[in-house]
């Protein structure tokens, strides 16, 4: 996931360069998941639907919140990056926001906020150590089916 790319970067020291000109809706899987799950059992939803996240956001602002999210400064974690700044880098969408309003109306199941998001985060494994040592905070995790057990 995003947020355990960003901490293996800063556990290996390097600051991030994300994209201020990208915009990104994203959704946790289980959101994603319900949603799949209640079209399943509805028989009278047929089309084609979007779905993501209720707030469309830009790389850079993500990675600064997450950093946030984890007690850590974003100043020296995360820097913008301009396309410009990347030789080579091929054309790709700047924004890929969707309008969720056409199926988010029809559902039991709505769109979460990045901060409802963020909450759902926890420090990846193996990083651990290090942001303990940087924050003084203490992990607590939850038990993982297939790797706890």
């Amino acid at each position: 996931t995003p947020h355990e790319r960003l901490f293996l970067d800063w556990k290996a020291g390097k600051v991030a360069g994300l994209f201020a000109e990208e915009v990104r809706q994203p959704v946790l899987v289980t959101n994603l998941a319900e949603v799949c799950v209640e079209l399943a059992e509805r028989d009278n939803l047929s089309g084609i639907f979007h779905w993501g996240g209720r707030d469309a956001l830009p790389r850079l602002e993500m990675g600064r919140r997450i950093a946030r999210r984890f007690g850590l400064d974003p100043a020296g974690l995360v820097r913008g990056v301009a396309y410009a700044d990347v030789p080579g880098l091929p054309p790709r969408p700047r924004d890929l926001s969707v309008e969720l309003h056409p199926l988010a109306g029809k559902l039991r199941v709505q769109p979460q906020s990045f901060d409802e998001l963020l909450a759902a985060l926890e420090v990846p494994r193996g990083c651990e150590d290090w942001w303990r040592a940087r924050t003084g905070g203490e992990v607590v995790r939850r038990l993982e089916q297939g790797i706890d057990f």
